[in-house]
């Protein structure tokens, strides 16, 4: 039977504990594949970087989110002034109608057309 108190002080090494260990000491470079690499690495003639090009729109679309996540807060913590009334108002009918073309392409009814993008809130 084994004392509880000596199998917690005893460090067990195992082979895949070591080497998850060794990985998470590397830099994240080490990690990437060479594909991914050669990429970012990747600057054309005229100086034009893949890298700063991806990071720069990843940045702009996540502060986009950031943004329109902090304006619908505001505008449910704020939700009796008229003006964010406006703005709820026609949120809720833009998800209204969009669940109703969802339901009528489901159904079969929709001619094709109709936008794509946006805040999908149909069924999957």
């Amino acid at each position: 039977q084994l004392n509880p108190s000596t199998a917690q002080s005893q460090p067990t090494a195992t082979p895949a504990s070591s080497a998850t260990k060794k990985a998470r000491r590397l830099p994240t470079k080490a990690n990437k594949g060479a594909h991914s690499e050669s990429f970012d690495n990747a600057v054309d003639d005229d100086g034009f970087n893949y890298k700063k090009l991806r990071d720069r729109i990843r940045c702009y679309y996540k502060t986009h989110v950031q943004n329109s996540k902090k304006r619908l807060i505001t505008l449910l913590k704020n939700p009796t002034r008229p003006k964010n009334q406006e703005v709820l108002v026609r949120i809720v009918d833009d998800i209204r109608a969009r669940e109703a073309q969802s339901d009528d392409v489901a159904d079969g009814g929709a001619e094709g057309g109709g936008g794509g993008g946006g805040m999908g809130t149909g069924s999957r």
